[in-house]
């Protein structure tokens, strides 16, 4: 196989002290597609199987969904109320005085700001579409058997909207929502994942075109907000800076 047996044996550890009954760490080279680690904790193989609810990061797709139909750029003031932990008919329909940039409302998670502008800007056949082109949905290419992600989209405006902001949207594996990164940080491409190891050098296998390079790249500096100021900043950043 083509893991690195540093980053194996690291993914390893990290889930055996973790506590956790279950979990997953699978990890590339994206420049390549070369499967660098690929570990899973509990009683079967969570890496590729979408066993669990794609949830939040489904915000990814909505996100890109918005900035291709150009409803939004990063600067885009979005004002809300309400949906910190659920969201209600009643908040969809005004605005509230709480503002934010859409440049930073993925990487805070603001279930409201996806919610309110999918609901006026998007159908469900809009994040369909954009989930299967980036990987949340259908084929994963790789050279091994894998399931694919699932999304399920309500047709209902306030069910799709709260779909959109990561309420109960189908199901995503690990292996795929890489692959959504990966995606991302190739200007947009799909290139393919490699974990069968060829016997030298692993060579990139370039895909269609899923977003525009322009919309990736924005996209990319989206998703490091989650990291420098955002949902994960602890985990990436220590206390004293």
């Amino acid at each position: 196989l083509t893991l690195d047996p540093h980053l194996q044996r690291a993914a390893e550890r990290l889930l055996a002290n973790s506590g956790a009954p279950e979990g997953a760490i699978v990890a590339s080279d994206v420049r390549t597609g070369r499967i660098l680690a690929w570990a899973s904790r509990g009683g079967r193989d969570f890496v590729s199987e979408p066993y669990a609810p794609s949830a939040s990061l489904f915000k990814v797709v909505t996100a890109a969904t918005l900035l291709e139909g150009g409803y939004a750029n990063e600067s885009t003031n979005v004002c809300y109320s309400g949906g910190e932990h659920d969201i209600r008919p009643a908040d969809l329909e005004h605005g509230g005085g709480t503002c934010i940039e859409f440049g930073e409302a993925l990487g805070k998670s603001v279930n409201m700001v996806f919610a309110r502008m999918a609901k006026k800007h998007l159908d469900p056949g809009d994040l369909r579409r954009m989930a299967e082109n980036i990987g949340f949905a259908g084929e994963i290419p790789i050279d091994v058997p894998v399931t694919g992600g699932r999304v399920e989209i309500p047709s209902d405006p306030f069910g799709m909207a709260r779909a959109a902001a990561g309420f109960w949207n189908g199901k995503l594996s690990p292996l795929g929502a890489l692959f959504a990164m990966q995606t991302i940080a190739n200007q947009g491409e799909r290139i393919s994942f490699v974990l069968q190891d060829p016997g030298g050098p692993v060579q990139r296998h370039p895909g269609r075109q899923a977003i525009r390079p322009t919309i990736a790249r924005t996209l990319n500096r989206m998703l490091q907000v989650t990291t420098k100021r955002g949902t994960c900043v602890k985990a990436f950043r220590h206390a004293d800076g």
